[in-house]
């Protein structure tokens, strides 16, 4: 780039904050007296904006052996936004990821948004989630000079980031010495459903009221034997095979209670579409409202002619439910993805204090334009 004034992109925050993050981690654990019981590999990637490039190289050339890999922590932009939560995502995809966090975080301090089952795949854990193995994935959040010349280094809040470090290490340090460890959670948000491997046995860990699994019959505790006729000890790629569903097609799953097993069919509908832009909740609107931390979808912006236009919502409405279920913004996604194009679904949104029920009759997301 080049011009007059400031042409320097110096990247304080995207991602030397990150990347001086992992170094300072590396130093920590070389200098420790104990060393951890499994070993640590500090990894810095590159072209992460052109496509997560140096990841999906790591993790599809096999440059380690991906069997042996039992978590993944990235730190991905944190040392801006101090007055925000620190977003924690992937805390829902391990069994005990979300109290092995907050144990960790009982010397840091710092405050943190679990995102739950929520994902957020814009960054370089993405490939490591694809291999269904835990991660996690510290992230402060986009601002002002993100992308821009002014993401310079006095912007940071290094007291913040080194705490956001001690919460690092003290995550690292007890996975890395623990006896169990956290076993990948498969979140299969179109379905509704959560399955985890307890002892090489696929086993269903949750089943959301109202969804698909719910409808075909699908309950916690149930073993699945098959997906699509494939038995699910065949590779172990559970979350691949629900993944390769085509939207409007239907699933066969095998599963066993107790002795027997069943045949069961779902369909994956094709993913419903509002027609807005949502984002959090700002605290102020929060606090205002009485609204409960998460809770609510904040609608930025409404596509003209859209389902929601038509419907009545405008932007500036907080979303409360979809089809009679709470949203937040990480999961109303999920919530599209489960009911489906075409459906017509009971929408509680929040306007200037009052609440307001609407009626939404979903879309089809609409397919990019070719060049």
């Amino acid at each position: 780039f080049s011009g007059e004034g400031d042409t320097v992109f110096n990247g304080a925050d995207d991602n030397a904050s990150g990347t001086s993050a992992v170094l300072a981690l590396a130093r920590m654990f070389a200098g420790a007296e104990h060393r951890p019981r499994r070993s640590l590999l500090f990894v810095t990637f590159s072209a992460e904006e052109k496509g997560l490039l140096g990841s999906r190289a790591l993790v599809e050339q096999a440059l380690i052996p991906l069997e042996r890999v039992v978590f993944m922590l990235n730190l991905d932009m944190i040392g801006r936004n101090p007055e925000e939560p620190l977003g924690v995502f992937g805390d829902g995809h391990g069994r005990g990821l979300r109290r092995i966090v907050e144990n960790a975080n009982r010397s840091a301090g710092v405050e943190l948004d679990f995102a739950g089952t929520g994902y957020f795949g814009n960054s370089d854990h993405h490939w490591f989630y694809r291999q269904d193995i835990p991660f996690l994935f510290f992230f402060s959040g986009v601002h002002e000079d993100y992308h821009q010349l002014a993401d310079h280094p006095d912007k940071l809040d290094y007291s913040r980031m080194e705490r956001i470090v001690r919460l690092a290490r003290e995550v690292i340090r007890e996975i890395a010495g623990a006896d169990r460890l956290p076993a990948f959670v498969h979140n299969v948000g179109w379905l509704g459903l959560a399955v985890e491997m307890h002892d090489g046995l696929a086993q269903v860990a949750r089943v959301e009221r109202g969804s698909r699994a719910a409808k075909a019959g699908l309950r916690v505790g149930d073993r699945l034997e098959a997906i699509g006729g494939r038995r699910v000890d065949d590779d172990g790629s559970i979350g691949g095979r629900f993944r390769d569903v085509a939207p409007g097609t239907e699933l066969t799953l095998t599963v066993k209670r107790g002795a027997k097993s069943r045949e069961l069919s779902v369909l994956r509908a094709k993913t419903g579409f509002m027609g807005i832009g949502s984002g959090r909740v700002i605290e102020e609107l929060r606090e205002a409202n009485g609204l409960a931390s998460g809770e609510g979808v904040l609608v930025r912006n409404v596509v003209e002619e859209g389902p929601s236009d038509r419907a009545g919502i405008r932007a500036g409405d907080v979303l409360l439910s979809l089809a009679g279920q709470p949203v937040d913004s990480s999961g109303l996604g999920a919530r599209l993805s489960q009911i489906g194009a075409g459906e017509t679904v009971d929408v509680v949104v929040l306007r200037d204090g009052k609440r307001k029920s609407v009626s939404v009759t979903l879309g089809e997301r609409p397919r990019p334009r070719g060049p």
